[in-house]
């Protein structure tokens, strides 16, 4: 495991021109919650994955408000349910944590440029650029930006280190461009 990086976490610059690059190293909490952002964000993805699990809990749930008698027969269904849901949810976690340090964030220093037209990382000598028709989903959590495209393409931007005019300044720029959709 790398220790602290002593290089200022971020260096920011933000111009009139709409143009702000920034190079950081992301933290496991940062990963893990862009991670929870985008499964509050896809709804549908997280339930088709946990189906069967939410079926038995809710199936037993309704057996007993209608028939709270049976509670000693569809009760231990409904612990088993809750907790392979629970068990389901561990095992994200884990392999999200797994994820983090084999991906290029946990390990390397992430660049980041936005502008007018694109978007662009610099990932372990790998250039992603993409503009911003190609940008899907732009959400945020309390700890990270996420940028989703395509099916499993994500990256994230590390709130930490951005003075609060930097956030609003990112936040009008995605503003802008997911108004020019």
């Amino acid at each position: 495991m790398k220790g602290p990086i002593d290089v200022s976490r971020q260096e920011t610059r933000v111009s009139s021109t709409r143009t702000f690059a920034t190079q950081f190293h992301c933290t496991e909490a940062e990963y893990l919650s862009a991670h929870w952002a985008y499964l509050r964000h896809h709804p549908w993805k997280t339930f088709l994955h946990l189906r069967y699990p939410i079926v038995v809990v809710v199936a037993s749930a309704l057996v007993l408000f209608q028939y709270p008698n049976k509670w000693q027969r569809v009760g231990p269904l409904a612990l088993l349910g809750s907790g392979i849901l629970a068990f389901a949810l561990l095992v994200h976690r884990r392999n999200w944590r797994q994820k983090f340090k084999d991906s290029p964030f946990g390990q390397d220093i992430v660049s980041a440029s936005f502008n007018d037209q694109s978007v662009g990382f610099r990932l372990k000598g790998r250039d992603v650029v993409k503009g911003w028709e190609e940008i899907l989903d732009i959400y945020e959590s309390r700890l990270v930006f996420v940028f989703g495209w395509g099916k499993n393409g994500m990256v994230l931007l590390p709130k930490s280190g951005m003075s609060q005019s930097q956030i609003d300044e990112l936040r009008t720029l995605f503003s802008d461009k997911r108004m020019s959709k």
